[in-house]
Parts: C-alpha cells; structure tokens; sequence
C-alpha cells in the first residue's frame, strides 16, 4: 500500500490516450511466463499468466465518452521448497483468476478541462474458491488540465475496498507529455500486459514500429479456496514493481502483435487467514519475465 502514496504518478492515463485505446483497440490478448525465483526462506516461486480484456463504447462524442470494460486474467503459481514452514513447502496457492469489470466516464467541462471517473469491480480467487467471498470493488476520479497541445497534468484520488483489510484511500496524479512527434511520457490503462499503475516512455520507431519502456505496481490479493491445505478460506497476495521493454508491430493496418521482457523488483509474497492476520510473509530475489500480446484496432 505504501508504494500507492510514494508513486502517485503512477496511477492512470489521461483521457485522451485512455478514450482513444478504448475506443481503437476492443479485443486484446496475452501471455507472460516469469521463470523460477527464489524466495528469501529458501523456496522457490514461477508463474505464467494468460488475459484477455474487452471494451465496448457506450457514449463517444465530442467531449464525451463512456465505455464498458472487462479483463479476465489467469495465472499458475508454482511452489517449490522443502524446509518445513516455509513458502514453497506450505504450497500456499496454485491457479488464481482475476476478472474486473469497469465503466470508464471522461466529460469535456471546456477546452482546458476534463473530469473522468473509473468505477470498477473486482472478483478475485483462487480455483475453487467462493466467488461471492472474492468481490472488491474501486473507484478512480479526478479532473486535467490541457496546458498546452502536448502537456495535460491533473490530480484526482483513488479509493479501493480490500479483502480482509481496511479501505486503501490515495492520491493520484495524471500526466500525459508528448515530448517530440515520435516521442512521449504517459501512463497506461489497466488492461495491457502489465497491470496495474504504471507510466510509459513511448517511442514511435516507424509507421509500423513502437518501442515502450516503463514501470509499473502490481498487487494481486485473493480468497483461497476452502479445501486450501495451508490457509482454508484466507487471503494470498503478491506484489512487485515491474520494469520492462516492450515492442509492439502492425503488421496489418487493425492488428498489433508485441513481444515484452522485464525484470519484477520488490516481490514480496504474503499469506494471511480468513480474518485477514498474517501466517507467513515473505520477500523474493528479482524475477525476470517475458511474453507476447496480441491487440485489435478498429
């Protein structure tokens, strides 16, 4: 939760990058594989994850824009370790899904101003477990200001309920910078192949060519199962702060296909109980990841 007040910027595109990949881009598909790592206790931890996200333009007008979006994820955790105890021996979690639906408003007050609200909701869980015990649900909201044809900042707040945990409120700010014509600085809706907060150096290479480098937050908290062996019922977390390249082609004027490579600092995995107290936590080595995605554009 700390990183969410130390990197505010971090948190969301501004309105129009955001609209425009909406609207542009409805259908898009991933797959990541982060090798094994090791776990400070002596166990290891590898992980693979398929998405897919959607999203469908309710209302898209001149200074008006509202669209429904969903993304559905699924990641493998695989433990190892021997030592009694510790993260890998315990087999804390194996197949964890993630769906998110959200309703992304963005409302032109003038030609300087625009206010946006991202409400959303959240199902969380590990294979098998009760989906009505799995929901949180957040909210995005703030206003930019269009200093000038390249330049949009803008602050805003976030609000995020949590499982077993206490309401998580912070600030946010919005930046997007064009710095040069083929050259920019902005922050990415949750939807792409990292998700999470995040802010991108975006680097038109050609007219069929963009390069991407960036960092990001991911926090991933979820309901195990009932007939989960080290916690029945209780709550699995795991988070990082990804840095990562990305290149992204078209070969076709309505397909993309981009391959991505990174390294996952901070990694830290923690267990909890059904109440929400900890059993065990634990930090993880650096993990490098990889991974290809595919998007359509209309």
């Amino acid at each position: 939760m700390i990183l969410y007040l130390v990197l505010p910027i971090l948190i969301l595109t501004a309105s129009t990058a955001f609209t425009q990949n909406i609207s542009r881009s409805p259908l898009g598909i991933g797959y990541s594989y982060q090798p094994s790592t090791d776990i400070d206790d002596g166990s290891e931890v590898s992980t693979q994850s398929f998405y897919i996200r959607a999203g469908l333009p309710l209302l898209r007008e001149p200074g008006k824009f509202i669209a429904f979006t969903t993304r559905y994820e699924w990641t493998s955790y695989d433990f190892e370790g021997s030592r009694q105890g510790s993260f890998g021996a315990l087999d804390p979690w194996d197949e964890v899904h993630a769906l998110k639906f959200g309703l992304p408003v963005f409302w032109d007050l003038n030609d300087d101003w625009t206010l946006f609200a991202l409400p959303s909701l959240g199902l969380n869980f590990e294979d098998g477990a009760d989906v009505e015990d799995s929901v949180t649900g957040s909210l995005l909201a703030g206003a930019t200001y269009q200093f000038s044809d390249s330049l949009s900042i803008g602050p805003g707040f976030g609000v995020r309920s949590q499982l077993e945990d206490s309401l998580s409120v912070f600030p946010i700010v919005l930046v997007d910078w064009q710095l040069s014509e083929n050259l920019k600085i902005t922050t990415r809706p949750s939807g792409a192949f990292i998700s999470g907060p995040g802010v991108t150096v975006d680097w038109q290479l050609s007219s069929s060519c963009r390069a991407a480098f960036g960092a990001t937050y991911e926090n991933t908290r979820f309901r195990l199962s009932d007939p989960n062996r080290a916690a029945s019922e209780g709550i699995g977390e795991y988070s990082s702060v990804p840095l990562y390249a990305a290149l992204t082609f078209q070969p076709t004027a309505n397909v993309h296909a981009g391959v991505f490579a990174g390294v996952r600092f901070a990694n830290e995995l923690q267990l909890e109980n059904s109440r929400g107290h900890n059993i065990i936590r634990e930090d993880a080595d650096p993990a490098p990841f990889f991974g290809l995605n595919l998007s359509l554009h209309f």
